[in-house]
């Protein structure tokens, strides 16, 4: 009996290409969430775009037993450039991921859809509930940063409300109000944005007792 395969080069090249740039990733930003009885999981941000869902529990217990990775329960594709930002917020059923990337966009995630696809091999990864395109926060004048879509290098919680303070490669500092974003769906949400640097923001707080929020770049 002849058996005969068709390869198609490309695939096979496009195939190996995934799993080199998935395997030697990097980890650009970390996020604990719970479920509904306050289990933890940790999400994590790479550099290929993708978000990794592990279970902190088998983490800690096969990192003593072994010393290697546990194994994601959960792993999809998030954003087109890597995810520089994760952040969870709300509690319960209602808690959301934020997540922010290179591409400039920010996703809205709903947990308890994530823990489910999580618990369900066969199931799909849900989409985003909501995602907004960051804009340059420069329309006029000099500034260092390149040409191109703004990517999200940083971004921090306001404490004392629903708000994300968001910094971008072209110096920008983006206001955006998250229950907005999350009802208003797509595109919405968006407060303010303005020229804080005259290159990237690589790092932005918030203070949780005045409400200011500080920003530094290159």
């Amino acid at each position: 009996m002849l058996d005969l395969t068709s390869w198609s080069l490309q695939s096979f090249a496009d195939s190996i290409r995934s799993y080199r740039q998935e395997l030697f990733s990097t980890v650009f930003s970390v996020a604990f969430i719970h479920d509904a009885d306050e289990q933890q999981y940790l999400v994590c941000g790479l550099s290929t775009g993708s978000i990794r869902l592990i279970s902190l529990q088998d983490a800690v217990s096969t990192w003593l037993a072994s010393g290697t990775p546990a194994t994601p329960l959960l792993a999809w594709s998030a954003h087109i450039a890597a995810v520089t930002s994760l952040h969870c917020i709300g509690t319960g059923d209602s808690s959301q991921l934020v997540s922010g990337g290179d591409d400039g966009v920010l996703h809205v995630w709903r947990v308890a859809q994530l823990l489910a696809a999580a618990a369900d091999p066969g199931r799909q990864p849900p989409a985003p509930v909501a995602s907004l395109q960051l804009g340059p926060a420069y329309t006029t004048g000099y500034h260092l940063a390149g040409s191109g879509a703004a990517g999200i290098t940083a971004a921090a919680l306001d404490a004392r409300s629903s708000h994300l303070v968001a910094g971008t490669t072209d110096g920008g500092v983006h206001y955006i109000d998250l229950a907005a974003l999350s009802s208003g769906g797509h595109h919405a949400g968006l407060l303010h944005s303005w020229g804080g640097h005259l290159a990237a923001v690589l790092d932005v707080d918030c203070s949780p007792h005045t409400g200011q929020a500080a920003s530094a770049s290159e």
